[in-house]
């Protein structure tokens, strides 16, 4: 698996964009713009409260799930 900085070696329009949303996301988090929506725990009950994944999205189920979760006031 590669790492960021294999990304940094290759000057592409694709890897300079990696480069700059990595960038982008590690200042939005520092900063506390941004709140990972990655390894969140939550109880059944908000799970199924909120319907479960959606199971018609291609990606991003997680991000959807959590933002559902969060948004009935479980935290």
């Amino acid at each position: 698996m590669r790492d960021r900085h294999d990304l940094d070696s290759k000057n592409t329009f694709v890897s300079r964009g990696l480069a700059l949303e990595f960038e982008m996301k590690q200042r939005f988090l520092k900063s506390g713009k941004w709140k990972p929506y990655f390894a969140f725990v939550y109880t059944r009950r908000a799970i199924e409260q909120v319907g479960g994944f959606d199971e018609k999205l291609f990606q991003g189920e997680d991000k959807d799930l959590f933002g559902r979760v969060k948004a009935q006031g479980f935290s």
